[in-house]
């Protein structure tokens, strides 16, 4: 949250400030639908993707339920 607050908002003024005056308002409002087309198709793909081998929850408390997702077996059959 701290990186998204203090790079993404003076990025876009600046990038407002250099990119309109030199290509217009038409192309700066390109740029940002294809940043925000990304974060979907990049979000989508995200939710899709099943690792093979998760992160051990390793927080306070009792362990995180290992929760079944997909035709593949919940323990790893390799040696």
């Amino acid at each position: 949250m701290c990186y998204a607050v203090l790079s993404w908002g003076p990025q876009l003024s600046v990038a407002a400030g250099v990119i309109v005056p030199e290509h217009g308002a038409r192309s700066f409002g390109l740029i940002n639908a294809s940043l925000g087309a990304g974060t979907v198709i990049g979000g989508l793909l995200a939710i899709r993707y099943e690792p093979e081998r998760p992160l051990p929850f390793r927080g306070p408390g009792p362990p995180a339920p290992r929760v079944r997702t997909g035709s593949r077996p919940a323990v790893s059959t390799r040696p």
